[in-house]
């Protein structure tokens, strides 16, 4: 407003001097354009001053017609010569053009001073708002850094050092140790590691102790897998499984070899054979539990009078031991004897092999078994046995074992017993032969004495 005011005096007291006209309307094509351009997008509805600035606007875009219409007039009157022109333009500069200026100077020099107060008032507030998030900041940076704190601090407690713990856990499972985790358990996903790493370790030290009393030879001590799929777990029931099956075949061993050196011993010492049978039944019974037990043997020297006759028993029936020679024959003993095979019955009656109570009754079922006696192709005899509960195999087997030593024994003690009823009976002949010889050379003396006289 100034400088339009100053660029139309200066054309009008200085017409000869192009520099203000021209001036004058650079400031009204170019720079005033730019100006009004800015304060026309500045200026917003909302704003105090809006109406204000319009005015303004208005009002100087009228001084500026005014004063570039003032400047024409002026510049056609100095052209035509006619000084009233001069004249005019300066009383209206001075009547109008100046104290309009003077005006709108003041009115946006009072809007200036508007502003600059509005924006001292808004550059405070912005200041006091500045200061308040400074404070919210700084507030929310220490509240931040607070719960970042505590965050590391929760987290170290219920991650780092579970983490950890489980670390060195796993390190001293990896050299076979069995570690105590002494750690508060946190309620997350560590947690449950946690708790299933101790069961693994309980379940490892359950499976320590199980092998230790296995080690001790308590077979039979309890134990139980973690699952099916226990892998582990299995392996050492079945492992506790074969131990005890082969504890029972050792002990089976054992028992067998005991019996069988009992025999061996009584077949060493005993020389005669109804010692001998009735030993072998003793030993029998007293090993093996059996509630009837005989040895029959069998007679085939006079092949016209081939027949069984009882050797021994314990706890027969008077029936067999009261019966005849045809009857054994037609008896599981004669089958035996005759096919040299095993039979077994189980759950069956017999009337030749009942079982007598002490009260004089008998057992109607029974499980009997008779073994043949055989030794190098000849039958010897056959051991009977019969028991109210089954024979287990063990059983069996011992008496398989036991039958061809016995028959062994009994072959070799008859035969025994054959050689020397032979060497007796040539002896005697032996001697026979020699008094008889004795007896002719004593008559042939008499006769050779008789002759003599004669």
């Amino acid at each position: 407003v100034n400088n339009s005011a100053f660029y139309t005096s200066g054309a009008i007291y200085n017409p000869q001097e192009n520099f203000y006209a021209d001036s004058l309307r650079q400031l009204k094509n170019k720079e005033y354009i730019k100006v009004k351009s800015k304060l026309m997008a500045l200026n917003k509805p909302e704003n105090s001053d809006y109406f204000s600035i319009n005015k303004c606007i208005n009002t100087y875009d009228h001084l500026l017609s005014a004063e570039d219409e003032l400047i024409t007039h002026l510049y056609a009157g100095i052209n035509n010569g006619d000084t009233a022109n001069v004249k005019k333009a300066i009383v209206s500069l001075q009547t109008n053009i100046i104290p309009s200026s003077s005006k709108l100077s003041f009115e946006i020099k009072k809007l200036s001073n508007r502003q600059a107060t509005l924006l001292n008032k808004t550059q405070d507030e912005m200041l006091y708002s500045y200061n308040w998030i400074l404070i919210v900041v700084i507030g929310l940076s220490i509240m931040l850094l607070i719960l970042m704190l505590n965050a590391a601090f929760i987290i170290k407690k219920q991650i780092v050092k579970p983490v950890l713990k489980v670390q060195s856990a796993l390190f001293q499972l990896g050299r076979g140790e069995l570690p105590n985790i002494n750690i508060e358990t946190p309620d997350n996903a560590i947690g449950v590691m946690i708790n299933e790493l101790k069961k693994s370790i309980h379940s490892l030290r359950k499976k320590a102790a199980f092998v230790e009393e296995i080690g001790k030879g308590n077979l039979h001590e309890p134990f139980e897998p973690l699952s099916n799929k226990d892998v582990q777990g299995k392996a050492l029931l079945e492992m506790r499984d074969r131990l005890i099956k082969a504890n029972e075949l050792e002990h089976i061993r054992r028992w067998q070899h005991e019996g069988l050196v009992q025999l061996n011993e009584i077949m060493r010492t005993s020389k005669d054979i109804t010692e001998i049978c009735e030993k072998i039944i003793e030993t029998i019974v007293h090993h093996l539990g059996i509630d009837q037990a005989a040895i029959f043997l069998q007679y085939n020297e006079d092949l016209n009078d081939l027949h069984i006759q009882l050797g021994a028993y314990h706890n027969l029936n008077s029936k067999i031991i009261n019966s005849k020679r045809y009857e054994l024959k037609t008896s599981l003993i004669g089958k035996v004897l005759e096919t040299k095979e095993n039979i077994i019955c189980n759950n069956t009656y017999d009337p030749y092999f009942t079982i007598e109570f002490e009260d004089g009754k008998e057992s109607k079922t029974c499980n009997i078994v008779v073994i043949p006696l055989v030794t190098s192709g000849t039958v010897v005899g056959a051991i009977q046995i019969a028991k109210l509960n089954a024979l287990t195999v063990a059983e069996v087997e011992l008496l398989e074992k036991m039958a061809e030593p016995i028959a062994a024994s009994l072959y070799n003690v008859r035969a025994n017993l054959k050689t020397n009823q032979l060497l007796i009976e040539s002896t005697k002949q032996a001697e026979e032969l020699v008094y008889q010889e004795q007896e002719l050379k004593k008559i042939n003396n008499e006769l050779k004495i008789g002759r003599a006289h004669v």
